[in-house]
């Protein structure tokens, strides 16, 4: 009972100083948001670190998710993910609109999530939320690249704004 004890005291620690050390200088995301009024939706991508991302999901929801030399996710691996995701990152137009991923892939170490949302018939702003990682990592910063038409527009989120409202013209 106590080496049980003991063992599951010891992968706690682990587990909470992993997720507290920065292994890296900079903890960053980047999403990629476009609104598509032609097909009423809105499709954006979300790039993360995949081993910051595979700790935190691996405490939060008690999945053993990894990204590495593979191309598909279990159900419960994606479950996680998703729960993740929409805990951590919404986007409001009369409403939350509800995302779903539809793929994703690894690229040195970053994973990129893929999602779609359908949107209102018009959609004049959206108001995003955005906490990825901001509980694990102080530095981290969060940035979101919108396309609208022939339009880019950029805005950040940290610890202090974590959210924006992004006006399409």
């Amino acid at each position: 009972m106590y080496t049980i004890l003991r063992t599951t005291v010891a992968t706690l620690i682990l587990t909470l100083t992993s997720l507290t050390l920065q292994a890296h200088p900079i903890h960053v995301s980047v999403v990629n948001l476009e609104y598509l009024p032609d097909s009423n939706r809105i499709d954006f991508s979300v790039q993360l670190c995949a081993d910051d991302l595979e700790k935190i999901i691996n405490y939060e929801y008690h999945t053993l998710l990894t990204f590495h030399n593979r191309s598909r996710l279990t159900t419960q691996e994606q479950d996680a993910l998703e729960r993740y995701i929409q805990a951590n990152f919404s986007i409001q137009a009369k409403g939350i609109l509800p995302s779903r991923l539809h793929s994703w892939g690894l690229d040195e170490g970053q994973v990129r999530l893929y999602f779609s949302c359908l949107s209102p018939l018009t959609v004049d702003s959206l108001v995003v939320s955005n906490t990825f990682m901001i509980t694990y990592f102080p530095d981290q910063v969060n940035l979101l690249i919108s396309h609208f038409k022939n339009t880019e527009t950029g805005v950040e989120f940290n610890k202090g704004t974590t959210l924006q409202t992004i006006v399409f013209k």
